[in-house]
């Protein structure tokens, strides 16, 4: 999304939120008629994903497997270099195995989606027109990690677009935990260094 596309602007208090990548999630949300929902609330609002617990033991493998590389590398930096192929070659495999438990509608709601996030919010393209000021649910999940999560969110902008079908988007991120928002700052950071490392 370029840049002067944004939807949200960085807060004086928070120095990670100009901190914006662009990326593709798996996105889903619903439109929420009261704000006052809590998080397990809106975490009911979505079915249980497919195969989540496959995603998490993924995940939970993936963290140990970071820890122990970094450990090595000061060891044996060759065997780090082999290490990191090998494991290009799992991810690789495990993003092919989502893709095609997508298209074969295992996860009919949730739709890969190219978005503009930060951990203050995210931009995307709607089909559908959202008031601004409106409260909704979002489902993120993040790849390649398959690490998915609700978040309370409201609407900042909706504007149609002049080229095509659809709405540009921006939405702030609310009451947003801790725990998420550290998940959310690393998966930026992972990110951001994969992408400025490509030739």
């Amino acid at each position: 999304m370029p840049e002067s596309d944004q939807p949200l602007q960085p807060s004086a208090t928070n120095r990670r939120a100009g901190f914006r990548i662009n990326d593709r999630v798996l996105l889903e949300w619903r439109v929420l008629a009261d704000p006052h929902f809590s998080a397990e609330a809106i975490s009911g609002l979505f079915h249980p994903a497919p195969y989540q617990s496959l995603r998490l033991r993924l995940s939970d493998a993936e963290k140990g497997f970071q820890d122990c590389q970094n450990r090595l590398a000061k060891k044996d930096p060759v065997c780090v270099e082999a290490l990191s192929w090998l494991d290009s070659r799992i991810n690789t495999l495990s993003d092919l195995m989502f893709t095609l438990i997508q298209h074969t509608g295992e996860d009919s709601d949730l739709t890969e989606t190219e978005v503009s996030l930060s951990t203050e919010g995210i931009g995307f393209i709607s089909e559908t027109a959202l008031r601004p000021g409106a409260w909704i649910a979002l489902r993120l999940v993040l790849l390649p990690q398959q690490e998915s999560v609700t978040i309370k969110a409201t609407i900042t902008r909706c504007e149609p677009l002049s080229d095509r079908n659809g709405y540009l988007t921006g939405v702030q991120f609310v009451e947003l935990d801790s725990q998420t928002e550290r998940l959310l700052a690393r998966h930026l950071l992972q990110q951001q260094i994969k992408q400025t490392s490509r030739p």
